[in-house]
């Protein structure tokens, strides 16, 4: 098999050169299957069944790490809208009693400026907390 080169050259059994075993054939497809995954590009290959093994274990956890990262920073942003979705629902039930009890603009304004001045300080007191719980 010639290395450096995307392209794997079959005999005229059907076989590359280098798969004596059914073991080693399987090795390598997972090898390059991993490999076209993980979209790496010139790196070392490997020259042994236990190197392809190692490398196709070590691809995997990298996917694995990086779809838990990924995932983690979604189900931030889920947590993220779901808060503001309450708070937005709360508001809305307050302006709608406001509306009902014919309250004045100018008091509904302040309990408008005064609840989004709640929020923001409970957003910078969690900022403040993993702040320091990360340090």
């Amino acid at each position: 098999m010639r290395r450096n080169c995307w392209k794997v050259y079959f005999d005229k059994n059907g076989s590359y050169p280098g798969a004596e075993t059914l073991l080693n054939t399987y090795t390598y497809t997972f090898y390059w299957s991993t490999l076209t995954l993980a979209m790496m590009g010139d790196v070392p290959h490997p020259t042994t069944v236990f190197e392809y093994i190692f490398v196709v274990v070590e691809f995997l956890v990298a996917v694995l790490v990086f779809a838990t990262i990924i995932g983690n920073v979604g189900n931030i942003i889920s947590s993220m809208n779901a808060e503001r979705t309450e708070f937005q629902e709360q508001m809305d039930g307050v302006k709608r009693y406001m509306v009902l009890r014919r309250v004045h603009e100018s008091l509904e304004q302040r309990v408008i400026r005064s609840a989004m001045q709640l929020v923001l300080s409970r957003f910078i007191a969690s900022l403040e907390k993993f702040r320091r719980e990360s340090s």
